[in-house]
């Protein structure tokens, strides 16, 4: 027997994944725009993997988070039409600011993305695979920030290492909640 969702748990947990990737967004894209912005030569294959590295997680969580919303749409839809948007707007972005030779690799993430998306059919996964992501990559963007911080002389802080920080442990957080969830539904069916 199934248990019908009730309004406050059939939106909760999906806006918590929004607002957790936006964080983690927040947190990760002057990582994954600042290497590729000094230092690459227009090459598609390494911004790609960068991009994807960085952003990848946080993307995946927030179609996780906004396709419980649009119920409606059809997952194939959905999924295509997310990754079309990211392509388009990065791509407006980056062309906006300057950096017109990471438009192939910034296109190239948003495949990657559609493709994780399509591969792995059910929003709850998306929620779950792109907070794990988010969780070690902020996890790792973390220590490598505290590191730093604690071995340099200057003791100069960033302003992102308390926000990435944060999204880590929200991250962290919104994993086990998806977990436990996902525990609560398999004890009742």
């Amino acid at each position: 027997m199934k248990r019908e969702r009730s309004g406050a748990d059939g939106w909760f947990l999906p806006s918590l994944d929004v607002l957790i990737s936006l964080l983690a967004l927040f947190g990760l894209l002057p990582v994954a725009g600042g290497l590729p912005g000094i230092a690459s030569q227009g090459q598609p294959l390494i911004d790609g993997f960068w991009f994807t590295l960085n952003l990848g997680g946080a993307l995946v969580l927030l179609a996780g988070g906004l396709k419980p919303m649009l119920r409606k749409a059809p997952l194939r839809t959905f999924a295509l039409l997310y990754a079309a948007s990211i392509g388009i707007l990065g791509t407006l972005r980056l062309e906006v600011v300057g950096f017109h030779s990471l438009v192939p690799g910034w296109l190239l993430m948003t495949l990657c993305v559609g493709i994780v998306l399509l591969s792995l059919r059910r929003p709850r996964l998306w929620a779950a695979v792109g907070a794990i992501w988010c969780a070690l990559l902020l996890g790792a963007w973390s220590v490598e920030g505290v590191t730093g911080f604690l071995t340099v002389e200057t003791r100069q802080l960033s302003l992102f290492l308390p926000l990435q920080i944060a999204a880590f442990v929200f991250a962290v957080a919104l994993l086990v909640a998806h977990l436990r969830r996902r525990h609560r539904a398999t004890d009742i069916v």
